[in-house]
């Protein structure tokens, strides 16, 4: 970050530079109104409740989406060969020997018995649930060759062996292809989830199968050759089964209008007297969007009114903006779906909330005794230096501030979370630099001195995703319509028909039981609603991890540098179904270092910031003139990596190296040679990298590392103040060693500003 030019000309000027610093603490909450509760969104007491326009209140979510529509057809084209299966029916009839009276011999049927062997594999089709769905009956088209009528049957499975659901149908023998419907399945299908369909079939009355049998015991064995063409969709569940190169995925999706809105307002018992800001949480599946218009006036009498003629427009807004103080605000909200009109969006709350301006506290260095004593910047890049650790960059700060009376004066105040933000700058310039904003962690007291503590406000270490699917509700009716899904004594189950409160999960009539208690979470082809018949780009992941998941608003996330990372990377896509509570922090950090990147807190936005490359350009020169004292410089050899060896072709469970199925190593030989010794990293691929990209990836990493990287440590002037963690230095120090660069770039590991002795403490790595 670069310094306003006003400061760059008082530091530059003569005489001695006196620095100052200013925290505005939010130390009042204020008021605010929100929409959030079911009825709410109902508008059961909204005089707009009138003008919905295509929108639908999911009824186990407190939330508004687009109506929902005719679901999705998946279109066909020409049948292609889906498999086939040939079964032996052996029949033998037993006869007996009997004499007349006349003494003649005749043979009469002891019994007939049957036996059935498949001749080669059966039928078992894999694939991916495209939606949650319950599959009451499929269509196949079947070229059946046999000479009998046949009890065909359908089965779904987990891809554990667990059925899910089976029907039969009865086939008569034809040699052109006919579509035979299959009812009564029952199948419970969860998003995300692998299963398998498996074909079998039997006679369909033994008796009637054909054979010449005369005296003695006889035999006769005949064919059945079957084969499937295509299946394809029915009334229940939309769905499809197109062939792809590798196996199957369900095709039909639920479908929702093409658009939608709503209009709702918010009130206030009196004009606020404070600033406001309104902020909106919502979930926008890639390809979908949502506009939010915001009209307000101060009357009481058109806040009765059903149109929004005398309301004035105040323009679109996003979340975080500020909004200006007026008794009723009444919120347009335009939901827009993507092309297929399979995925749209979801508004989970609207709020408005009014407070007063931040309590600024400042330095002077005119006072003997400034307020604020010392800025303490901990910002962690990764302990040890470890080029392998995923780390998030985690910014923290201590400052210590004098007894005053402004400062006793919070004591009082719910600080816990309040937002903070630090400001440095010069005296006599009004402009300064926003050197850090977080929230309130804690406050403690030493009898002479408050430390208050600061950190990232947008910290996502302990938030697990999928969520947990909701326990059942004894007062709640379920229903078919909605699939719900619940938990039961910690075991997942979807409805399968009208179900009321005397129905428990366990009841199989009404019940059927889910291969998990969470909410599957897919990441694969099938699912990548903005760019269908695409693998999911990494960055675009990470958005949906952070927008969809954790409902984060868009205003606290930095999307220019996911999308340029997505430029940089445009192939390095991912393939992943998450069955089971995990660590988004954990996720997204695998997700930035396959991106080479670091995820960080940068103006209270997340943001990824990548490892720069030889090239890229530097923001800052630190020169002999910027470093007080000595320098520390360490070659790095200790942390050089020559080689890799990465597990690959994750099973999606567990993390041991016996749930991966393969694994890619490289070497750089040239390094191995020069140093006599193999340093050997390891990763794994949890995200299904494609081989080449992750071969780029580790290829890189070993170009990166196969000599060491320097690190230098130098402590310099507050000159320095608008340089962050992962920005890009150029070192020019004549204080660096004989021999070596006097002319180094390098990236900022930490920074650390100790505001009492007015300097700054870098860790540099060498690019």
């Amino acid at each position: 970050m670069s310094l306003p030019r006003s400061i760059r000309d008082a530091i530059a000027s003569s005489g001695a530079t006196k620095y100052v610093s200013f925290l505005d603490v939010q130390k009042d909450r204020g008021v605010g109104q929100k929409i959030s509760t079911h009825s709410q969104w109902e508008g059961l007491n909204d005089p707009m409740v009138g003008s919905d326009l295509n929108v639908s209140f999911p009824l186990n979510k407190i939330a508004l989406s687009a109506g929902s529509n005719s679901p999705i057809l998946p279109s066909f084209g020409a049948d292609v060969l889906a498999g086939s299966t040939t079964y032996s029916i052996k029949r033998v009839d037993n006869y007996r020997k009997q004499k007349t009276l006349l003494g003649r011999i005749l043979w009469k049927l002891k019994g007939t018995t049957f036996s059935v062997s498949r001749q080669d594999a059966p039928i078992k089709i894999g694939f991916t649930a495209l939606s949650t769905q319950l599959v009451n009956d499929i269509i196949i088209r079947v070229r059946y060759l046999g000479e009998v009528p046949m009890a065909f049957t359908v089965v779904f499975k987990t891809k554990d062996g667990d059925q899910v659901g089976s029907s039969s149908v009865e086939i008569t023998p034809t040699n052109s292809i006919t579509d035979h419907q299959i009812t009564g399945l029952n199948a419970s299908l969860d998003r995300g989830s692998f299963y398998f369909l498996e074909i079998s079939y039997t006679p369909y009355d033994t008796s009637l199968i054909p054979g010449n049998f005369r005296g003695g015991s006889w035999s006769i064995t005949t064919f059945h050759p079957t084969t499937i063409e295509v299946f394809s969709y029915t009334s229940s569940g939309v769905w499809s089964i197109p062939t792809t190169a590798g196996g199957f995925n369900t095709g039909g999706k639920s479908g929702y209008q093409s658009s939608g809105s709503a209009i709702r307002q918010i009130s206030f018992k009196s004009i606020p007297l404070d600033e406001g800001n309104i902020f909106m949480s919502d979930i926008k599946p890639l390809g979908t969007g949502v506009v939010y218009t915001l009209y307000s006036t101060d009357s009481d009498v058109v806040s009765q009114e059903t149109t929004l003629t005398n309301w004035v427009n105040e323009g679109v807004v996003v979340s975080g903006d500020a909004v200006s103080t007026h008794k009723y605000f009444r919120v347009k909200i335009d939901l827009t779906s993507n092309v297929a009109n399979d995925a749209t969006p979801q508004i989970d709350y609207v709020d408005i909330i009014f407070r007063p301006a931040p309590l600024t506290i400042g330095t002077h260095p005119e006072v003997g005794n400034p307020t604020v004593v010392a800025l303490d910047k901990l910002t962690q890049f990764s302990s040890s230096l470890s080029p392998n650790i995923k780390n998030s960059i985690v910014g923290k700060i201590r400052v210590t501030l004098n007894p005053e009376d402004e400062i006793a004066g919070l004591i009082n105040n719910p600080l816990n979370g309040a937002d903070v933000t630090v400001r440095l700058g010069v005296d006599g310039v009004s402009e300064t630099v926003e050197w850090y904003k977080g929230i309130v962690d804690d406050l403690t007291f030493n009898s002479k001195q408050y430390i208050l503590s600061i950190k990232d406000r947008n910290n996502i270490a302990d938030i697990k995703v999928p969520n947990p699917l909701p326990a059942w509700d004894s007062t709640q009716t379920y229903g078919i319509s909605n699939s719900d899904r619940v938990t039961y004594n910690s075991i997942g189950y979807q409805s399968i028909q009208s179900n009321n409160i005397n129905h428990v999960p366990t009841d199989n009539l009404w019940w059927n039981p889910l291969a998990t208690a969470w909410n599957t979470l897919s990441y694969n082809i099938a699912s990548n609603a903005e760019f269908p018949g695409q693998r999911w780009h990494a960055s675009d992941v990470i958005k949906d991890l952070l927008t969809n998941q954790l409902n984060l608003p868009d205003n606290v996330i930095d999307f220019s540098s996911l999308n340029e990372l997505k430029t940089r990377f445009p192939t390095r896509t991912v393939e992943r179904v998450i069955q089971e509570s995990t660590s988004t922090k954990e996720m997204i950090n695998q997700l930035a270092w396959l991106l080479e990147s670091q995820q960080a807190e940068r103006a209270g936005q997340i943001a990824l910031i990548p490892e720069p490359i030889s090239t890229a350009p530097y923001v800052e020169t630190i020169s002999d003139n910027d470093i007080i004292g000595n320098i520390s410089w360490k070659r790095g050899w200790g942390k050089m990596v020559n080689s890799f060896l990465v597990f690959s072709g994750y099973t999606g469970s567990g993390s041991g190296d016996e749930n991966f199925k393969s694994a890619i190593a490289a070497v750089d030989q040239i390094s191995v040679d020069k140093y006599e010794r193999i340093s050997l990293e390891v990763e794994k691929d949890f995200w299904g990298v494609e081989p080449a990209e992750l071969t780029t990836r580790i290829t890189t990493y070993i170009n990166r590392w196969k000599d060491g990287r320097r690190v230098v440590n130098c402590r310099t002037t507050l000159r320095l103040m608008g340089v962050k963690s992962g920005d890009v230095i150029l070192l020019s120090s004549s204080n660096l060693p004989k021999g070596d660069a006097q002319l180094l770039k390098m990236m900022v590991l930490s920074s650390n500003l100790n505001w009492d002795a007015k300097s700054i403490s870098f860790s540099l790595l060498e690019i």
